[in-house]
C-alpha cells in the first residue's frame, strides 16, 4: 500500500500579496477568517489555489449562514498522485501498427 506524502506546512503556501490578489479574484465575497481557513487549507495540502489546484466555494445553508467547501481540482488530484508515487498514466502515447 502506497504512503500518502507528509505535509509540509511550516510555512505559509500563500503571501500577502498573494492573498491579496485571491482577496480580489476567487475570494470576493469571503471574510477574513474565510480567507485565512483558505490560506491555512492550501498551505496544510500544499495545493495552488491559482494554480486551479484546488477551490474553495462558498455556499448559503438553508439557515441563511454560510459555508465553505473544499474541492481540490484534477490537478491537484493528479500532483496528490504524483507526491505518493502512485500517478500513471500521463506518459506520451505509443503506437503498434499491424503489417499486412
Amino acid at each position: 500500500m502506497s504512503q500518502l506524502p507528509s505535509v509540509q506546512a511550516s510555512r505559509p503556501l500563500l503571501s500577502e500579496s498573494d492573498l491579496e490578489i485571491l482577496r480580489n479574484t476567487k475570494f470576493k465575497n469571503f471574510t477574513p477568517g474565510e480567507i485565512d481557513y483558505c490560506a491555512k487549507i492550501s498551505t496544510t495540502l500544499t495545493l495552488s489555489p491559482f494554480l486551479n489546484q484546488i477551490h474553495f466555494v462558498k455556499r448559503k445553508n438553508k439557515d441563511g449562514t454560510y459555508s465553505i467547501s473544499t474541492q481540490v481540482g484534477i490537478d491537484g488530484l493528479r500532483l496528490t498522485a504524483e507526491r505518493a508515487g502512485g500517478y500513471a498514466g500521463s506518459d506520451e502515447p505509443t503506437y503498434e501498427y499491424a503489417v499486412n
